[in-house]
Formats: structure tokens, sequence, C-alpha cells
């Protein structure tokens, strides 16, 4: 149980500094974070298929949406997206209905919408690896 514990603090505490270090680049109609016409997506993570959310300027901030596991997830990004990088977050749900989890991860997401990430979390999952695409 100490190991899980020390495993979970070291990758938390890894994925924190690394958010920190990503550059936010403000400008609302730069092509490499705008991106308002990926209204969705699917793939093997949690969401599964997912509802986007976007802030004031068009950007992903988020995908919320049902899972795989009959469960529901909020996926939350640090920064907004920026497209050919890696984009932390944060997520929270639940997995058969009931059992709560919380995560956090990385998604590198590529101008055709297509992405790859990793995720650790405690709860219904522990640790992830996925693909999908915004569409």
């Amino acid at each position: 149980m100490k190991k899980y514990l020390f495993f979970i603090l070291f990758f938390s505490l890894a994925f924190m500094s690394f958010a920190d270090n990503i550059q936010f680049n403000p400008i609302p109609n730069n092509p490499q974070i705008f991106r308002n016409n990926w209204d969705n997506t699917l793939g093997l993570d949690m969401p599964t298929y997912g509802f986007t959310q976007f802030d004031d300027f068009g950007r992903i901030t988020g995908v919320n949406g049902p899972n795989i596991f009959l469960g529901y997830s909020w996926k939350n990004y640090f920064n907004p997206v920026v497209l050919d990088s890696w984009n932390p977050y944060w997520a929270f749900g639940t997995v058969v209905l009931i059992v709560p989890y919380i995560y956090i991860g990385a998604d590198y997401i590529w101008e055709n919408g297509y992405f790859f990430g990793a995720s650790i979390g405690l709860g219904g999952t522990f640790v992830g690896i996925y693909f999908g695409k915004y569409f």
C-alpha cells in the first residue's frame, strides 16, 4: 500500500510541475489553439464519448460525457488546449454509476483531432494509456 501511495504522490507532483511550465498564448485567433469546430470526442479513455467544453474565445478547456464503465466523467485541462503538444488535465467522475474516481493525466492532440494520452489516478481506475479523436 505504501508503494502505491508513493507512486501516486510522485506522479502527481511530476504532472503538477509539468503543468506550471506550459506556455499560455492569450491570442484568441491563433490557429494552434483556436478550434471551435470540435464539438465531441470519441476514444478509449474517460469520457468515452464526450461533449467538448470551450472558453469565451472558443478554445477547448474540457470534455464531459458518459464512459464505457457505466458512469459519467469530467476532464478539465489546466490551460486551453494547444495543438501538437502535451496538455495536462485533471479529471473526476464515476464508474458503475456510483464508484467515484479522480485522476490526472496529459493528452497529446494533433491538428487532425486525434489524441493520445496517459493518466494515473485513484478510485475506479488506476493507470491508463488511451487514444481517440475530436470531431
